[in-house]
């Protein structure tokens, strides 16, 4: 378990958001969080999400998520993991997300995902400002996490312009 394999002092400052839906759902994950981690701070999934990524000093996902789209677009330094390898991409995706395995933003276990963030703790923003790291996170934003000033306008351009429509 990945934060099980986080040193003591990472640990203490570590935050889990749970699903805002895990109360329907027969998993008890308070209750297993409490009985595995008990000093974490669990997050019933009701902040805000900017407030939780303005307060981070890094966040981590453990799964494939539009989470993920949104830290790495908002370039909040991000590291995820999961395990099944690229399996469930689609062949087109798989070198984008190969980009990330590679500059360490994504790791296909959860205790190599451990290992980085207690490597790049004392340093984070270096690791996260290193040409490397920022290259694979705009090449993968450019594809799937594109923030744009005129999200219309180039929606539209891409549909085609106005054809058929009137004023």
């Amino acid at each position: 378990m990945f934060a099980g394999e986080l040193p003591d002092v990472i640990r203490a400052g570590l935050t889990v958001r749970l699903h805002a839906e895990h109360r329907r759902h027969p998993w008890c994950e308070v209750q297993r969080w409490r009985q595995r981690e008990p000093q974490i701070t669990l997050d019933a999934g009701t902040r805000p999400v900017a407030a939780l990524l303005a307060g981070s000093r890094l966040v981590v996902h453990s799964y494939d998520s539009t989470g993920i789209l949104e830290s790495l677009s908002l370039d909040v330094p991000t590291v995820c993991f999961w395990s099944g390898g690229l399996e469930h991409l689609r062949e087109s995706a798989v070198p984008y997300y190969r980009t990330l395995v590679d500059a360490g933003i994504l790791h296909l276990t959860a205790s190599g995902a451990a290992r980085h963030v207690a490597q790049i703790w004392n340093d984070v923003d270096a690791w996260w400002r290193s040409a490397p790291v920022q290259a694979a996170r705009l090449q993968f934003c450019e594809r799937y996490a594109r923030r744009s000033a005129a999200p219309v306008r180039e929606l539209v351009s891409l549909l085609g312009g106005t054809k058929g429509s009137s004023k």
